[in-house]
């Protein structure tokens, strides 16, 4: 009986190897042909592979065989998931990404174990009854061969596992493949639109990926950069600190805190905290400009105003900042310019202290209408414009020594009587008596060209006699305390009463014959001269 198990072996052998000689060689398939050809071509492959792994069975170990068998299928696998994988690429036209590739593989991991498990089932010899692979032709124990059934049986069982995994294939790749890369273009598509500067748009568009990836944390981030560009630095900050680990929303959130804290306040501790947020700020935007702009004001705050004029001067030459800001370096420069000149008394910068006071940057604004004012101030004091003088030093109180300067504009009340004559002619003479307790009085007289003749001083309850000679003139009055006297040019400034006497009906002048002589009183009842309100600009 074992003579004869062995013969019929060696028989079973002969046949195969007269076989494998008339079947033809494999040809490997091009995937650049139709796709009938591939779908013929790949299953010829896999009839051809399962043959050898049943060829093999029958002269090799059966661990040999087992493996063989295993690396045939993997092949086959491997073959017509790459395939397929490709033409669905080729029919989206786009490029595979790292995550599309993830996707799509875990769908080949699974076809693979749909298809190993079909493959590694066993059934049982008919004539020996001995366990052995449902795709053998001859039973590697006995060597009977199984029949034209079971080969057929065969065939059949491989077309359908062919089928089955092609189906699964097909469907892991619609299911997985297919939305992986549409989504992986719309994601594309979203950043370039960011690129752009198209924030809403983008924002949308990151929406409508429905949290793929970090989808959502980008339409905070593209809302926060729209916010950020229309000048809403608050509702910006607030998105960028919820994602901030995003992109560059660190970077941003570091440029508008110090954006905020150089607009909130103009200390030097608040400027440099600005520098060192805009050197967090790596280089966003303009921010390396921007340090640099934050080192000109520190040594401006600090008084250091050549290396300051020196910063200044390579900030504007570069152009590296946004304009408002290169608007108030430039501020910044003209002003020290000019008060470079008033440091060596010259007040020849008194317009640009004017122009930098009412138009200026907040961080000269101040300090160039400090300058103006009291430029103007020693200039009016030269004048002998007390009261105007008055006036801007004391809006500058408390710079320079301006504050000495107000004092002094008040000056000593003179005593009752003439104060100022250009006539030496005494034709006629006007008394006039101050009867108004607390309030002394100025009287300036004009000839009828409206130049000035002769001016008194009548010191409260006191009276003044006038020289001139006789003709048309016309007589202007003030009063007031006798502690705001700024002298014969302002009077008592805005802090006396003026009027211009009416000596015959509404007529100012009034014929003064030579050879008379004339007594005013003023406060008394029953009068028979009346007076229209006037000003000390006009007295």
């Amino acid at each position: 009986m074992e003579q004869e198990e062995i013969l019929n072996a060696e028989e079973a052998k002969e046949e195969t190897q007269a076989e494998e000689k008339k079947a033809p060689k494999k040809k490997k398939s091009s995937k650049k042909t139709g796709k009938k050809k591939a779908e013929t071509t790949k299953e010829t492959n896999e009839s051809e592979a399962v043959e050898e792994i049943i060829e093999a069975t029958e002269t090799v170990p059966e661990e040999t065989k087992e493996e063989e068998k295993e690396a045939t299928v993997e092949e086959n696998i491997e073959e017509t998931v790459d395939e397929t994988v490709e033409d669905v690429i080729e029919e989206n036209e786009t490029e595979t990404t790292e995550d599309t590739v993830k996707e799509t593989t875990e769908a080949e991991e699974i076809v693979r174990e749909n298809i190993e498990a079909a493959t590694k089932e066993n059934t049982n010899c008919p004539y020996c009854g001995k366990e052995i692979p449902v795709v053998a032709k001859h039973c590697p124990y006995c060597g009977k061969a199984l029949g034209e059934t079971a080969v057929s049986a065969n065939k059949k069982k491989k077309t359908f596992i062919g089928l089955a995994a092609a189906a699964v294939i097909v469907l892991a790749v619609l299911l997985f493949a297919v939305p992986a890369i549409q989504k992986s273009n719309k994601y594309k598509n979203s950043l370039q639109l960011l690129s752009d500067g198209n924030y809403l748009e983008a924002a949308d568009s990151f929406r409508e990926l429905e949290g793929y990836k970090d989808s959502d944390d980008y339409v905070v981030y593209c809302t926060a950069l729209d916010f950020f560009a229309k000048g809403d630095l608050e509702k910006a900050i607030s998105r960028f600190e919820s994602v901030n680990e995003l992109a560059d929303a660190d970077r941003y959130i570091s440029y508008i805190s110090a954006i905020q804290a150089i607009t909130e306040d103009d200390s030097v501790s608040s400027y440099s905290n600005a520098k060192d947020l805009f050197t967090k700020a790596d280089k966003l935007l303009d921010s390396e400009g921007m340090i640099r702009y934050c080192e000109a004001v520190l040594s401006y705050l600090n008084e250091k105003d050549g290396e300051a004029l020196n910063a200044l001067t390579e900030v504007l030459d570069a152009k590296a900042i946004n304009e408002n800001y290169l608007e108030a370096a430039d501020d910044i420069s003209r002003f020290l310019t000019a008060k470079g000149l008033f440091d060596n008394d010259d007040y020849s910068g008194l317009d640009e202290f004017k122009t930098l006071a009412s138009e200026g940057d907040r961080l000269v604004s101040s300090q160039a209408s400090d300058y103006a004012d009291y430029i103007e101030g020693k200039q009016y004091y030269e004048q002998e414009l007390y009261y105007s003088a008055s006036s801007c030093f004391g809006r500058c109180y408390g710079f320079k020594d301006a504050d000495e300067l107000a004092e002094s504009c008040y000056q000593e009340r003179p005593s009752s009587g003439i104060v100022y004559r250009n006539t030496s002619s005494s034709s006629v003479s006007v008394t006039i008596y101050d009867t108004k307790d607390d309030e002394d009085m100025f009287v300036k007289i004009y000839d009828s060209n409206d130049t000035l003749v002769e001016s008194l001083y009548i010191r409260d309850g006191a009276s003044a006699t006038a020289y001139f000679q006789g003709g048309r003139f016309r007589m202007a009055i003030a009063t007031g305390e006798s502690d705001y006297w700024y002298g014969p040019k302002e009077a008592f400034g805005n802090m006396g009463t003026y009027q211009r006497l009416l000596l015959t009906g509404s007529n100012e002048y009034y014929d003064f014959p030579g050879g008379n002589s004339f007594t005013l009183k003023f406060n008394v009842s029953n009068g028979n001269v009346n007076h229209k309100a006037s000003n000390y600009g006009d007295f």
